[in-house]
């Protein structure tokens, strides 16, 4: 997050809170997830949340909205091509400039915005940031639309609509401290965090909705009467008041732990007014005093433009001193000519850290496996494992994620002192004595799957042995 406004259209196949939903695959043969051929682009139940901006007044510097589009491909463990995404304001002329990223060609009110090519086993594309800037005098309830359009290998285009609205907002910002630079130890307390909550909107807040959202390893260690709490998330409400361009504190810390296997973690700070149409979560009421705020005086308050949470949302990544130790193997198997044999490739966790996916729904984990000489794979291949050309002789085996996904709390971790297995049916072609095929974890090559937690590389590659049986 880079701490400008703006509205998040985050995109996530299986994230029942994504705004967005795209499916992105990239070239090749094969069906991706949810029966989506990989060779295609599609959007996917695609909804867009309304963006609401608020209105500048006659002779003052408009500011810019920013929303964000983010793109996810559907085929974990393989790179997708660079894709092409259409975006129309001519819905908002004569109620809002625009502001492009330098990845969009323009031609008036229409702009292509290209993002990079997504990496192996990397299944999120760049960000597309598009500013919105309401031009000065246009009244409060003005209304226009931008148009998002996505364009197939097949030809064929769709587009999804979201309405854009000026309205007065009470617009909360989030000023927080960066993270600690040096890597805590895992099982152990953090140092407590203070955020500042700052109105930046034209109207008061009535109300205040605060939550703390934390991956798997971290959890809250001091909770409160009007907090709910369930695992990984602390939402609480505030009957306060805040004032226009006023600034508040906490009035006690936010206090944090962590778990033994906690490696690379990820926290949440939100801030929203209480009539935002949020949903409680269910969940344990806290014990102890209420959580507050306090104003803070003219003189204290933090510089504007603080913090990385101008949209209410503030996120930071937590690196642990810890390690993990990703290992391969295969146990020997023993076929005959003509003749099938299960052959299961294994990818273990030796921990002592869990590591999960630097991005919701990748894969923590990737696996070339080569098929050995003399045999062929009897399909349908493993799940999550695809053919990476159409000769069929190499296959590639992705972690697999779990399907409740939700940022920051993914799901997607490898657990310290697990393993993934992959069982292949192999067919003998040919006669032979015995015959290899090499299993390797992709940590080489300019697409690798970088796993700076593994100081152990030597069991990173093994072989998948096939004896001849009489």
């Amino acid at each position: 997050m880079d701490g400008r406004g703006g509205t998040r259209w985050r995109v996530a196949l299986g994230a029942a809170a994504a705004s967005l939903v795209l499916v992105a695959g990239c070239g090749g043969t094969g069906t991706g997830r949810e029966g989506v051929r990989a060779d295609s682009l599609a959007f996917d139940g695609a909804f867009l949340d309304g963006v609401t901006v608020a209105p500048t007044p006659a002779g003052d510097e408009p500011q810019t909205r920013y929303v964000r589009v983010q793109l996810v491909h559907s085929r974990t463990g393989f790179g997708a091509a660079p894709v092409e995404v259409t975006a129309d304001s001519s819905g908002l002329a004569g109620v809002a400039d625009m502001r492009w990223p330098r990845s969009c060609r323009i031609t008036g009110a229409k702009a292509v915005c290209t993002t990079p090519r997504s990496h192996e086993g990397v299944r999120r594309f760049a960000e597309i940031d598009i500013g919105v800037r309401p031009l000065p005098g246009v009244p409060s309830g003005t209304t226009g639309q931008i148009v998002l359009g996505l364009t197939g290998p097949d030809g064929r285009t769709q587009t999804v609509t979201t309405p854009v609205r000026l309205a007065d907002i009470a617009a909360l910002a989030l000023v927080v401290a960066a993270p600690p630079p040096i890597a805590p130890a895992p099982g152990n307390g953090l140092p407590d965090l203070a955020p500042i909550v700052v109105n930046r909107g034209r109207r008061a807040a009535s109300g205040v909705i605060f939550t703390v959202t934390t991956s798997a390893r971290l959890s809250v260690a001091r909770k409160y009467s009007n907090c709910q709490y369930s695992p990984g998330v602390a939402d609480c409400r505030l009957a306060q008041t805040l004032e226009p361009g006023a600034a508040y504190r906490f009035t006690s810390s936010l206090s944090l732990r962590s778990a033994p296997d906690a490696y690379a973690e990820q926290l949440a700070l939100r801030i929203a007014p209480g009539d935002a149409n949020v949903t409680q979560r269910p969940g344990d009421p806290g014990h102890g005093p209420e959580l507050r705020l306090e104003k803070i005086p003219t003189g204290q308050r933090p510089p504007a433009g603080g913090g990385n949470g101008d949209d209410g949302l503030w996120d930071a990544s937590l690196l642990f001193d810890s390690a993990a130790d990703f290992a391969v193997s295969a146990p020997p198997v023993s076929v005959r000519k003509g003749g099938t044999v299960q052959a299961t490739v294994s990818i273990v966790n030796h921990g002592p850290a869990s590591v999960e996916a630097p991005y919701f729904e990748d894969s923590p984990a990737v696996v070339d496996v080569a098929v050995p000489a003399g045999t062929a794979v009897v399909e349908p291949a493993p799940p999550g494992c695809l053919p990476r050309d159409g000769t069929r002789r190499i296959y590639r085996c992705s972690a697999r994620t779990g399907e409740d996904i939700e940022y920051p709390r993914t799901n997607a971790a490898f657990d310290a002192n697990t393993h993934q297995d992959f069982t292949f049916t192999l067919r003998a072609t040919t006669s032979f004595a015995r015959t290899a095929g090499r299993i390797a974890l992709l940590t080489t090559g300019p697409d690798r799957v970088p796993m700076p937690f593994d100081h152990h590389p030597a069991d990173n590659t093994a072989d998948l042995v096939v004896s001849g049986a009489a």
